[in-house]
């Protein structure tokens, strides 16, 4: 079963709405980064075997060209586009094509300027995860191994932390789908603050730099003053996620990539 079987009926009726009616109409869909809305929204129209034009506000420099045949615009990340774009003669265009839009955001404030229907999603929860790995990994409950369940049930249970549906299938990717494995990602012997995160992603920035580098960057971004900078990479060096190379640092990826998740929570607290 899909894990939103009643957002796609109801992105499905929208869409057979408009068809049926020939007329203009917008869906505007929010919800937090990772809860399934892009991903719920291509099942909808795969299952009615209908091709949209698909736009991402961010990725795109331009808007998209509208054709005749039109009938149907996803534009990703509209609360991007709202402010990127002037969108007045865009929707203006699809409203003469008659043509169905769903807008796509994270913003829950989001207002654009043409009227929509609204639909909110929430964020996956831990049984609605369990069923999306299993779809991934083409398995049911019933043909599915004690082991793996179990394992399945632990990724899950971190994964619904974050809420971020879409780190699935980075974890679901490796041929290891032990809890010992899955542990490994989300345990972390690094013991840091949070201002000590923030200067390990920017060494993740800028590859290779200099301790007076990273002082200055670190002050420009976190309007601080840190004269302990230079301590902290050396504490850093003993967790073997950086090199001090005389005045040069540099970061070590793949301690790096093992503690992410971890370094960029943190991080965060620092802002």
């Amino acid at each position: 079963m899909n894990p939103r079987e009643a957002e796609m009926t109801k992105i499905c009726d929208f869409i057979s709405s408009v068809r049926l009616n020939k007329i203009f109409n917008a869906l505007l869909i929010s919800g937090f980064p990772g809860c399934g809305k892009t991903y719920t929204v291509n099942l909808a129209f795969q299952q009615l075997k209908l091709k949209p034009l698909y736009f991402n506000c961010v990725q795109q420099p331009e808007l998209a060209i509208l054709k005749q045949n039109t009938q149907f615009v996803i534009m990703d990340e509209i609360d991007i586009g709202l402010r990127k774009f002037d969108l007045k003669p865009f929707f203006s265009r699809l409203q003469q094509l008659k043509c169905g839009l769903i807008m796509i955001c994270n913003e829950l404030q989001t207002t654009p300027p043409v009227p929509c229907d609204n639909m909110y999603m929430q964020q996956f929860s831990q049984t609605q995860l369990k069923t999306l790995c299993l779809l991934k990994l083409n398995l049911t409950e019933a043909t599915i191994s004690t082991e793996l369940s179990e394992s399945l049930d632990y990724l899950c249970y971190q994964v619904s932390k974050n809420s971020d549906a879409r780190l699935l299938d980075q974890y679901l990717s490796s041929k290891d789908l032990s809890i010992k494995y899955f542990a490994s990602l989300f345990t972390t012997n690094l013991s840091i603050n949070e201002y000590q995160a923030k200067l390990i992603l920017l060494l993740d920035k800028y590859q290779q730099t200099t301790v007076e580098q990273l002082k200055k960057d670190l002050e420009n971004e976190l309007d601080n003053d840190f004269p302990q900078v230079l301590d902290w990479l050396k504490k850093l060096e003993t967790t073997k996620i950086l090199t001090l190379k005389g005045k040069l640092v540099e970061i070590n990826q793949q301690t790096f990539k093992k503690h992410k998740k971890f370094i960029t929570d943190l991080a965060e607290e620092a802002i």
